[in-house]
């Protein structure tokens, strides 16, 4: 009885002590983290409207071409926008304009070819300058990174490889299309033999 008392009494003393250990390791590894600078919390990442107003580059030196690439294609989508609605939409407008209050006099009158010329430059403008800001915004900018770093890691195939592999894919083709068709004239006539299909119709 008192040897069991006496082992219980070991049992939570090393409880005990394993605890501290425990909170003791926790509070360290608190410590380091908070000490290295890579293990400090993660700041809150900019908001894409937040980066509209910003002009600096973000890693410039880093995935320039894929995001160059991006740049370039948000641009051209903007661009075919406003050609599009100058060569639609304000087609149609009158030879003036009235900007102003409705229903009042309050307003000015302007030329239509102003509006004309002016909304689709300035699409082109604002989606320009979306286009720069967006490859800049630190998470598109880093998943651009990203797949500039994985795409280095692709082994591209050269011009020999790929002249061969063009001629087996040519031969397949045409030897399955010729064994197609012969089967297909080969059940064709044998239908036609026994009766199952019409002659005329077979012609037509």
């Amino acid at each position: 009885m008192i040897a069991v008392c006496c082992q219980a009494k070991v049992v939570v003393v090393c409880g005990k002590s394993h605890k501290r250990q425990v909170i003791s390791q926790d509070r360290e590894i608190d410590h380091w983290r908070k000490g290295v600078p890579g293990m400090a919390k993660a700041k809150a990442e900019p908001s894409l409207m937040g980066e509209m107003f910003q002009g600096r580059l973000y890693k410039p030196n880093q995935g320039r071409v894929v995001r160059q690439v991006t740049g370039l294609a948000v641009a051209l989508i903007f661009f075919a926008a406003a050609w599009r609605l100058h060569s639609t939409l304000l087609v149609d407008l009158g030879p003036t304009l009235f900007l102003g209050v409705p229903g009042t006099e309050i307003g000015t009158q302007i030329s239509s070819s102003i509006v004309r010329r002016g909304v689709p430059i300035l699409i082109a403008l604002v989606g320009s300058w979306l286009a720069f800001r967006l490859v800049n915004w630190p998470p598109f900018a880093n998943f651009l990174i990203s797949v500039e770093a994985e795409m280095d890691k692709v082994s591209w195939a050269n011009m020999e490889y790929l002249k061969r592999a063009t001629v087996v894919v040519l031969v397949v083709m045409v030897f399955l299309g010729t064994y197609l068709f012969v089967w297909d004239i080969l059940w064709q006539q044998l239908f036609m033999l026994i009766g199952f299909l019409d002659p005329s119709a077979a012609a037509s």
